[in-house]
């Protein structure tokens, strides 16, 4: 049965994606001066700012889940309005602080980025449950793809407004880009209403119904592809500053560059190719693009896990391709498949369970930078547990597809006896 895209299906496509990379590129623009502006203007020293770091990945899984609570009741449009005014006020805040009190503005922006971006991917999957899961999946992967367009061009645009000017220009042309995201937003907010009525009138989706099955599928498919991942940000920190010794790694700027411009080209590719079927109305199976991702990422931190081959820069070069490959494969379809089909109110409080893990991950790389003597054998112990996994998922991704998430077959009613 064909089903036509609702208009709230095209509005979340087309405006939704546009807002994250806005977002995201007033992030990583501020992020890419934030150290120096603190060492160098406000006088901390780099304990201190590696604690306001840390404060900050502990508190994100919290607001998020805050995020996702409150969308219980109100939905995720709200969250997103509400996490683009703290952005957009933190930016505009911080150079009116001093060494004292310049951590409010931080925190603020930390906590609208918590409360914004579970409910954004939320009210993207909403209006894309099933029966229309290719355009569910090119959608995560379009966004996914500007997400990194904003990672190579925010750091840029920061050291340039640096350099030609000052460290304020960048706070206040972070908080420009953030009051235009939150102006779109309002524009979302208000066409998101607009389409209430019709979304109502639409047949029944999964989205609509509380599953149990489906819950505990997305929660465990969440913790399980999640685990290559929480052992690199485990490791994160260390890792990176060994890696930043290696004899060959003189052109740092290049390895930063190459994992997003393969996330940026393949994320477009997938997505066009996903955004095609569902215009033919066609499905698509994700588990394959998780199966497969997981598969690659653990490959590659197993490469780099031996210090005679990372020492290669032929197989360091193999195996940060693969991670990059995995990653894009991975994420945004898991993305999609956690959120998709759960119940609409719990859409958020999903997204925001699994995104919390990345955050409290990488807030325990403090404790690997210490307690570990080899810190490549944290992402490598988990990868060794998830390549396995992945070969798994992978084998079973089309029989878990059907059993799971085949759309089903609508109930007939019973004729009427004749004569009645």
């Amino acid at each position: 049965m064909r089903t036509p895209p609702s208009n709230r299906a095209l509005l979340v496509v087309i405006l939704l994606p546009i807002l994250l990379l806005l977002e995201r590129l007033a992030w990583y623009s501020v992020r890419s001066v934030q150290y120096l502006y603190l060492k160098e203007q406000i006088g901390w020293d780099s304990a201190r700012i590696g604690e306001l770091f840390s404060v900050q990945a502990l508190v994100s899984p919290g607001v998020m889940v805050v995020s996702g609570l409150v969308a219980l009741a109100v939905g995720p449009v709200p969250m997103i309005c509400v996490g683009l005014l703290l952005i957009g006020s933190g930016y505009a805040m911080i150079p009116m602080f001093d060494a004292d009190g310049v951590g409010i503005p931080l925190y603020m922006v930390s906590v609208g980025s918590a409360l914004f971006r579970p409910a954004l991917f939320a009210a993207l999957l909403i209006p894309l449950a099933r029966p229309r899961e290719a355009a569910r999946v090119g959608a995560c992967f379009l966004t996914y793809a500007l997400v990194n367009v904003a990672g190579l061009a925010g750091p840029r645009a920061g050291g340039w407004l640096k350099d030609v000017a000052d460290y304020g220009a960048v706070f206040n042309g972070a908080a420009v880009v953030a009051a235009l995201a939150l102006m779109l937003s309002l524009v979302f907010a208000g066409g998101w209403l607009r389409t209430r009525e019709q979304a109502r009138s639409l047949p029944p989706t999964p989205s609509d119904r509380f599953d149990v099955g489906l819950f505990l599928a997305a929660i465990g498919l969440g913790l399980l592809v999640c685990l290559p991942w929480f052992g690199l940000y485990m490791g994160f920190n260390a890792i990176w500053s060994e890696l930043y010794n290696l004899p060959w790694m003189n052109s740092r700027d290049a390895w930063q560059l190459a994992n997003p411009a393969i996330v940026v080209f393949l994320g477009l590719l997938v997505a066009s190719v996903c955004l095609l079927l569902a215009l033919l109305q066609k499905s698509f199976p994700s588990l394959l693009l998780i199966g497969g991702g997981m598969i690659a990422v653990s490959l590659g931190l197993l490469l780099v896990a031996f210090e005679p081959m990372r020492m290669n820069p032929w197989v360091y070069g193999v195996a940060f391709v693969l991670v990059a490959v995995g990653e894009v494969l991975a994420i945004p379809a898991l993305v999609s498949r956690i959120g998709g089909d759960v119940h609409w109110r719990l859409v958020t409080l999903v997204l925001a369970f699994w995104l919390s893990l990345g955050s409290l991950s990488y807030a325990a790389s403090g404790l690997t930078r210490e307690w570990i003597m080899d810190p490549f054998w944290v992402p490598a112990g988990f990868a060794a547990i998830a390549l396995p996994l992945g070969v798994i998922l992978l084998g079973a991704a089309i029989p878990l597809q059907m059993f799971l998430f085949a759309p089903r077959k609508p109930k007939i009613a019973p004729a009427p006896p004749a004569g009645t």
